[in-house]
């Protein structure tokens, strides 16, 4: 329960020591790097999908920059060119990455508002409110999927005009808003930089950019090129899955002597908490489990199947057919071994209040609207419980509560 302080006011620091000398934005990437080691562990899953545009970006500054220093040639136009790259790829990608998994002919994106709620997002809305709003969101499958499509699509063709560059950025916000009201899903670094990139232009020095038409050609077909062929070497995150009505929770409940509980939420283990959101647990379980995470899967026929289910029993068919056991006994003691550390050293500095309870960090992907949690009982079993959740279209049920795990904590002495 470490808050690295030392390393987060580092990086403060070079943010704002990067205003004097821009050269100190190299070290940024750098210390992120080391930051997300110290943090990273190998038997919980990671993801670098919401810091790669920000670092992509820094880091043809930081070349850029340092180029132009030996070089003696001031390189803005470029630098503004190749940030609209780096942005208009990662849309694209994302697109690229549907078109694959023909998302655009299967889709039935309301599955994932019901699987970030079965995570605990929209957590004060009832279930049976829910369940309308589920079902009244599925009419709008079709009218959703050809909108993010055509948006993703069309960045492809950004400089082909001024306006619309700035249209594709504001719609991109607007995307990322939405998707986080309904899924909790927040790439708030992307839509930032969208803001910032969109004020840019708009500056008085820089209104040349928008004049696309004085472009010369040979550089917008080269751009659109660049886009255009960014999934194969841009490196930038596929975002495309299919929506499960299934989906899997990992839930964290914590028993004192007298057998009182409570459920610790992701933030509790800050700041470890979007290891623990993720929920990607698939080896503590015994039992078959499907290939599922937050509700999202890969398998088009599996979710076929799904939906086509119309009882309970159909749904344990299936798991029971395409399902498949991922206990690993190694991974599953270096879990014992953290909860039971963590936990520990935790209790033993339950009066100090670090700074960051007071000033998160924004998260990437939400499953509460409250604050880092803070849990006053003395923790002495952890249980690990598996729910599975499931919307047949009409109502959102948890079909399942499996403990997969007890892990005891001593007291420390």
């Amino acid at each position: 329960d470490m808050s690295h302080d030392f390393d987060r006011l580092m990086l403060i620091a070079l943010f704002l020591i990067s205003f004097w000398r821009p050269v100190f934005l190299a070290l940024i990437p750098l210390l992120v790097y080391l930051l997300q080691g110290q943090i990273n562990l190998d038997h919980m899953a990671s993801s670098l999908a919401e810091t790669s545009m920000p670092i992509k970006i820094l880091v043809s500054f930081c070349t850029l920059f340092l180029f132009s220093l030996f070089s003696k040639r001031r390189l803005d136009s470029v630098f503004i060119w190749l940030t609209v790259v780096v942005i208009m790829s990662h849309y694209w990608t994302a697109a690229y990455a549907k078109f694959l998994l023909s998302w655009h002919k299967y889709g039935e994106i309301h599955f994932m508002m019901a699987a970030s709620y079965a995570g605990g997002w929209l957590e004060f809305i009832d279930r049976a409110t829910l369940a309308t709003m589920l079902e009244q969101f599925s009419r709008l499958n079709t009218v959703s999927m050809v909108f993010t499509l055509v948006f993703e699509t069309a960045v492809i063709f950004a400089l082909f005009n001024g306006t619309l560059l700035v249209c594709l950025l504001s719609l991109a916000i607007v995307f990322h808003i939405i998707v986080s009201a309904v899924s909790g899903i927040l790439f708030w670094q992307w839509a930032l930089i969208d803001f910032a990139f969109i004020y840019l232009l708009f500056l008085k020095s820089n209104r040349h950019y928008l004049q696309m038409p004085a472009l010369r050609l040979y550089i917008k077909v080269t751009i659109t090129l660049l886009i255009a062929s960014s999934p194969w070497w841009m490196g930038a995150p596929r975002l495309g899955w299919h929506d499960s009505p299934v989906s899997y929770v990992y839930q964290v409940r914590a028993f004192d002597a007298d057998n009182k509980s409570t459920i610790l939420n992701p933030a509790y283990f800050t700041p470890y908490e979007y290891r623990f959101t993720l929920n990607s647990f698939d080896y503590l379980p015994k039992s078959k489990t499907l290939p599922i995470s937050w509700g999202a899967t890969q398998d088009l026929a599996l979710v076929q199947t799904l939906y086509s289910a119309s009882t309970t029993n159909q749904i344990f068919d299936t798991i029971k057919q395409h399902g498949t056991v991922k206990y690993d006994e190694v991974r599953a003691r270096k879990f014992d071994r953290f909860v039971t550390e963590f936990v520990t050293n935790k209790q033993s500095a339950s009066d100090h209040l670090d700074w960051f309870d007071f000033v998160p960090a924004p998260l990437y992907l939400y499953t509460s609207l409250k604050s880092r949690q803070r849990v006053e009982m003395s923790i002495g079993r952890i249980e690990i419980h598996l729910l599975t959740s499931w919307f047949n279209g009409s109502t959102f049920q948890t079909i399942e509560d499996e403990l997969v795990r007890t892990i005891n904590i001593e007291p420390k002495h």
